[in-house]
């Protein structure tokens, strides 16, 4: 039925535009102003069909066509109210009077533009050419339309919105379907990305009615008087368009050396105002933030839906490119799946082929946690303080960890400096990020199931699942807030049906951390395989050599209270953790070990590290116990891979160095994880950091050395760089060993005891 109104309507549109159009002689225009017109300004237009207009105290609308001799078809007029910029679009399409082929056009008329004013104040102009000569000259007087037009057409725009004109075009096109069916597939992720972004400015926007903006208003001009942001409330008009455009020229306007951090930009703008104005209205702090995020996903930002730019971890920027690098399957939900705020290091998490997972499955199918909470919550606490305080081994760089649990098929691993990110991938190769923060026993969700849109997608499943009303108009934190489980009849809180689930998750992610960190004999928990075609893996890792550490548990239940076996409790009271002592001086090795632990030692203090207090082989009894294996939810099953002999080298070079009189530490000290320091070591006042290098079919080169010599300017001086690697060193890699005073063995195989000193 309103399918049909609609149509109706649309027809009446047409039947009053016919009325007042009026086909012109072609000879009454000059074909080389028109192609010089044109030339001049096709570059602002962003679709083939796209007219476009020059202004001269007239509107001419200009476009080429492939098309011979011409009859206009019909046009037709509609607004299409948004929060990106409200948009009248006009389209006209077009028949060859012979072959009676068609061809739409289109004009994008955003309200307050001087054209939108002429469009509807004088007659005008649409010329159609082939080449050097003129196919169809009309005219549109508008004028003289029929008042009654504008009952069928909204013409009421919002007082605010953020003024992106190119996403606000792409938005409005995905709307018009009729004549644009061959650029639905093309343009799929640039529509979808204009969807978005106007989901978001209108979230933005919807928060702050007009009655409490008026209010609130004067409070804000005079605390924003004290910053740049006083210009934004100088004046209430259009306040959203100036903010969203000031921090969008901010972030792509100027060369990338020129380019603020986005984080510096929000302290400078609304939190460094002056302390003693407690009245400060918050609600305009959250308007300069949200708009900042919408900003970076600009169209300036995202090449119209095309790319997203990642914040590495020094400040460095990169582009993403998404188009042709996705699978064109991901392209109807990418934009529907990213939650929009500053994506940090998004180029190594997810990367330029990959789509985050459909959280909505990727959580329904994960194993709930089903023991006390808090107990839970303990557990974690305790594994991770032994994880941290028996560390020796560090997580192999890039490593997959092939599991099955629910739709995880693998898990991927970068140990980064004091942080681990865990980057879940289901069949298909969709990924769930999570990063783990060991000093602060932290994990975080970097895409929280519990953010409204995720619950919303909850709430629709359960919703479909037992035929429960649509309610489209309520708020997502408050109204989504009940889902219901197997039996429709029971309530759950939805906050803590998702809990659970995430702490089934860092409970996996902690006992496997533990058992890379501690476990003495690795290959009792992992086996390994080279790039195993069951495992699916990061699009970018799909032509390198990777190795898959099989764990051999499995899943099979919800997981439960499984801290016993491991006795943590009773331990927790021998974990000393690493702290500051009040000293005259600390020496080189305490200001070393501090380091490791990203502490700096002030002056009068020295680092105590941590460390366990209790019996030798009791240690050494929990350190070869998996933690993985004590998780009551897990069944060991045989191991049908060999194991990994990278675990056995490290530990051979680890025993050298024990019985060379050493103390040892075993750590990443780069992004590379063991592409940087595997292993420091100190005697004495002497401190090394040695990089282990199994390789087989590859020799070291000038790269792994150069690498080595940076990482030495950020330990304290004296301190000496070894590789220590089973195959080769080039010669050139060699001159620059020596040049550098780095140390190297090659061709240890550790089939017999190493004989050279360091």
């Amino acid at each position: 039925m309103e399918t049909q109104l609609e149509n109706e309507k649309n027809l009446k549109i047409c039947d009053y535009f016919e009325k007042i159009t009026y086909v012109l002689p072609t000879s009454d225009i000059d074909p080389k102003w028109v192609l010089e017109i044109y030339k001049k300004n096709k570059s602002k237009k962003i679709f083939n069909k796209e007219f476009v207009n020059y202004s001269d105290n007239q509107l001419y609308l200009l476009a080429e066509t492939g098309l011979h001799s011409i009859d206009l078809s019909f046009s037709f007029l509609k607004f299409i109210n948004n929060h990106l910029w409200p948009i009248y679009c006009f389209r006209f399409i077009f028949k060859d009077k012979k072959s009676r082929e068609i061809e739409g056009y289109r004009i994008f008329l955003p309200t307050s533009f001087p054209e939108t004013d002429l469009f509807f104040s004088k007659p005008i102009k649409i010329i159609l050419f082939r080449n050097n000569y003129i196919v169809s000259h009309t005219e549109i007087n508008f004028p003289l339309i029929n008042k009654d037009v504008w009952q069928l057409i909204d013409s009421s725009p919002p007082k605010q919105y953020i003024g992106d004109l190119i996403a606000a075009k792409y938005f409005v096109e995905s709307k018009m379907y009729d004549d644009i069916k061959d650029s639905i597939e093309e343009n799929k992720l640039r529509f979808n990305w204009a969807h978005r972004l106007e989901y978001e400015a209108s979230i933005a926007i919807n928060k702050y009615p007009d009655a409490k903006r008026e209010e609130e208003f004067p409070e804000a001009k005079v605390a924003y008087s004290h910053t740049i942001a006083k210009e934004f409330f100088k004046d209430e008009q259009n306040i959203f368009k100036k903010v969203y455009s000031f921090y969008a020229n901010i972030f792509w306007q100027k060369n990338d050396k020129e380019i603020n951090n986005p984080i510096e930009e929000l302290k400078k703008v609304a939190i460094e105002i002056p302390k003693n104005i407690s009245d400060f209205p918050i609600i305009h702090l959250e308007i300069i933030s949200d708009l900042m995020r919408l900003a970076w996903f600009s169209s300036m930002g995202t090449a119209q839906g095309n790319e997203i730019t990642s914040i590495n971890d020094d400040g460095d920027r990169k582009k993403i490119v998404l188009k042709n690098q996705l699978n064109e399957k991901c392209y109807d939900h990418f934009w529907d799946r990213i939650i929009f705020d500053f994506p940090f290091n998004y180029d190594l998490l997810l990367g330029s082929g990959n789509c985050l997972a459909n959280i909505k499955n990727f959580f329904m199918n994960i194993p709930s946690y089903q023991g006390d909470y808090e107990e839970g919550d303990k557990y974690i606490h305790d594994i991770l303080d032994e994880a941290m305080y028996l560390k020796q081994w560090t997580i192999p760089y890039k490593a997959y960890v092939q599991i099955n649990i629910g739709n995880i098929k693998a898990i991927k691993f970068i140990e980064l400096g004091t942080s681990v990110a865990c980057i879940f991938l289901d069949q298909e190769s969709h990924v769930y990020p999570i990063w783990f923060h060991p000093k602060e026993h932290n994990f975080k969700f970097i895409y929280p199931p519990y953010h409204s849109i995720y619950l919303s997608y909850f709430d629709q499943y359960y919703n479909n699942k037992y035929g429960v009303p649509d309610q489209q108009n309520i708020d997502a934190t408050d109204g989504l807030n009940i889902i219901e489980d197997s039996d429709p009849n029971v309530d759950i809180d939805v906050e803590e049906y998702l809990n659970t689930k995430c702490l089934g998750l860092e409970i996996l992610l902690a006992s496997i951390i533990r058992d890379f960190w501690v476990v003495e004999e690795r290959e009792s928990v992992f086996g390994s395989s080279i790039r195993s075609p069951r495992v699916p893996m990061l699009k970018s890792d799909l032509n390198k050599k990777i190795v898959v550490y099989i764990p051999r548990i499995k899943y099979v239940k919800d997981l439960q209270e499984s801290h016993k076996e491991l006795n943590l409790i009773a331990r927790r009271s021998h974990f000393v953790v690493g702290h500051l002592r009040k000293a005259v001086h600390a020496s080189e090795a305490q200001i070393f070990l501090a380091k490791k632990y990203n502490i700096v030692v002030p002056e009068g203090f020295t680092f105590v590290r941590p460390h366990k207090r209790g019996e030798e082989a009791q240690e050494r009894i929990y350190r070869s116990r998996s933690a993985l294996k004590c998780i009551n939810a897990l069944d060991i099953f045989e191991n049908k891979y060999s194991k990994d002999d990278w675990f056995n080298y490290e530990r051979n070079v680890k025993g050298w160095l024990l019985k060379n009189g050493y103390v040892v530490d075993h750590i990443a000290a780069s992004r590379n994880g063991d592409g940087g320091v595997d292993i420091q070591a100190s005697k004495g006042e002497e401190f090394l950091l040695i990089q282990c290098k199994y390789w087989h079919d590859r020799k070291v080169g000038p790269n792994i050395i150069r690498e080595l010599i940076g990482t030495l300017q950020t330990f304290p001086k004296g301190s000496r760089g070894v590789v220590i690697t089973s195959t080769e060193i080039t010669p050139k890699a060699k001159e620059l060993a020596i040049e550098n005073k780095i140390q190297f063995i090659e061709r240890v195989s550790f089939s017999e005891d190493i004989s050279v000193t360091v």
